[in-house]
């Protein structure tokens, strides 16, 4: 098949920052990948390989940060133990729905363990990509057991969701950088430190060296506060 758009195409983001970019026009082939996509264990492997009919690509899956594929057929998601779904936020969107108080009522009545809850994830990854997602967790998942044995809400090598361009995307766990979760367990974690982040305003400069801007008047103590 001969189309303007391809049927397929596979983005792969590599540590380094770069991407490489696959495409498959004929929709057998296509059906056949998207059927035998698992993306909970795409990353449980040394490297991933792409054929076409002339040559091999080989790429080391320590080197992947994410995978994505987008096709007008809609590849099947297998997601991580405990996810029940996720999807990609816009700023904007994450930050309204982290405020809401409907969703802070939700977190403080989720003792329950039958059902599921709205949760949100703040990731960046190694090659500097900042990712907002939301995320629909068993309740279960929230429970002592499971931080204390994983650390982490979810479990596996890889984290999928739906992209807001369409699509889905996978990402490699193993080069995940930085996890901020909403809501934090009611639970203590141990050895957690208790502090807010702060966001440093960028420097101000006119070119040459950046000058960085004060915070803090010299001549005053400065004291950290903990919540």
């Amino acid at each position: 098949m001969n189309h303007a758009i391809p049927n397929l195409q596979i983005h792969i983001h590599k540590v380094d920052g770069a991407t490489t970019t696959f495409v498959q026009n004929d929709a057998d082939e296509v059906n056949r990948i998207l059927e035998g996509f698992e993306p909970a264990h795409i990353f449980d492997r040394d490297r991933f390989v792409i054929t076409d009919a002339n040559s091999i690509t080989s790429l080391p899956v320590s080197k992947i940060t994410r995978i994505d594929l987008i096709s007008e057929l809609r590849p099947h998601l297998l997601f991580p133990v405990g996810t029940v779904e996720a999807v990609e936020l816009a700023e904007s969107e994450y930050e309204t729905l982290i405020r809401n108080p409907i969703m802070r009522e939700q977190w403080e009545q989720m003792c329950t363990r039958d059902g599921s809850v709205v949760t949100f994830l703040d990731l960046e990854m190694a090659d500097g990509q900042r990712l907002l997602l939301t995320t629909e967790l068993r309740a279960e998942q929230q429970s002592e057991a499971a931080w204390n044995s994983n650390f982490f809400p979810l479990e596996g090598s890889s984290l999928c969701f739906r992209m807001r361009s369409g699509g889905v995307a996978v990402l490699n766990l193993a080069n995940l950088v930085r996890l901020t979760f909403f809501p934090k367990p009611e639970h203590s974690l141990p050895d957690a430190w208790h502090a807010r982040q702060f966001n440093t305003p960028p420097p101000s400069y006119s070119g040459g060296n950046p000058t960085p801007v004060p915070l803090v008047t010299p001549s005053k103590p400065t004291h950290f506060q903990a919540n």
